[in-house]
């Protein structure tokens, strides 16, 4: 179930860039203008333990913002409720990462924690609204730094609009996960959760018209909420239906995205393909299912026979 929200988050990353400053700019107090270059990073990191030395991590996402200064960033989603695990797993991704962009000079290392924050899909009252991570070195100092949480929860319809955190919109449905089952049952408010989803679907489609998100953008949003939707409701037969139909919305193909299909196909979109089959990769390592890769990453089924070979003999 959870490959499904991870996938999504993982996708509108890859394919909607431009979300993640937004995002960012939430979790950190940061105030990027979006004009900043993002260079991402492969997300797979090997954890060294002496039980399992080829023990594999999978990021959700890791990448450097480069603009007046650079800031290496590692953001997570998780769907499950909050347990003191996690704090064990983003320590292990953060400091994977800072080995992995770690400086190394004749008799000194340097190393760089990266600036994580994580998406909580469901929480709670107990639900922290930051982590804390603290080190003691040798001589008794202690240095600490925290991993702001955000929580799905938190965010109306119109502060995710206010505040460009189009990335969100996809995971929406949980902040409703409750009263699924009564509007399954109740038609009336099946109908009140549908003008909901109603007000999303217009406000994006009134964006692309603007030309503020991009068709593809559009369609990738639509897609992926209508994928969460299907899986968070796959027993409630009605508001799967009425509610993911309304954000799959009509989709549209312009000239610039067969233009990028074919470039696709063909490789020729500089970084893109290469970052599709970066992600297909991880997914492998995942035990994801061969569907969902393909869905998720983009790369066609061909493509990840092609991969899955080329890992078999590395």
């Amino acid at each position: 179930m959870s490959e499904v929200y991870d996938g999504a988050f993982r996708s509108i990353i890859n394919e909607c860039c431009q979300f993640v400053l937004p995002f960012i700019n939430e979790a950190f107090g940061e105030n990027y203008s979006g004009n900043e270059q993002i260079v991402f990073y492969p997300n797979e990191h090997f954890i060294i333990q002496n039980e399992d030395a080829d023990k594999r991590r999978i990021t959700d996402t890791n990448f450097t913002v480069i603009g007046e200064g650079k800031k290496n960033y590692h953001l997570e989603c998780e769907s499950s409720p909050y347990s003191d695990n996690m704090l064990l797993r983003i320590f292990e991704y953060d400091t994977q990462i800072a080995l992995d962009n770690s400086k190394v000079t004749e008799d000194a290392i340097t190393v760089s924690l990266p600036h994580t924050a994580i998406l909580y899909l469901r929480s709670s009252r107990k639900t922290p609204k930051k982590l804390k991570i603290s080190i003691e070195v040798p001589g008794g100092k202690h240095i600490s730094y925290y991993v702001p949480v955000v929580r799905m929860k938190s965010y109306t319809i119109e502060q995710i609009f206010e505040k460009k955190l189009y990335m969100l919109i996809p995971f929406y449905i949980f902040n409703f996960e409750k009263e699924l089952p009564a509007c399954e049952k109740n038609e009336e408010k099946l109908k009140i959760l549908e003008s909901k989803f109603k007000q999303i679907s217009d406000r994006l489609i009134e964006l692309r018209d603007k030309g503020e998100i991009t068709a593809l953008e559009y369609n990738t949003i639509a897609s992926l909420s209508k994928d969460v939707i299907n899986q968070i409701a796959k027993k409630y037969k009605s508001v799967s239906k009425g509610v993911g139909n309304i954000m799959r919305g009509p989709m549209i193909i312009t000239e610039g995205m067969k233009i990028y299909d074919e470039g696709m196909q063909k490789g020729e979109i500089n970084g893109i393909l290469k970052h599709q089959i970066e992600t297909a990769k991880n997914m492998i390592f995942d035990g994801v299912s061969d569907d969902l890769i393909i869905k998720y990453s983009g790369i066609s089924p061909e493509k990840l026979e092609e991969l899955k070979a080329e890992m078999a003999k590395s």
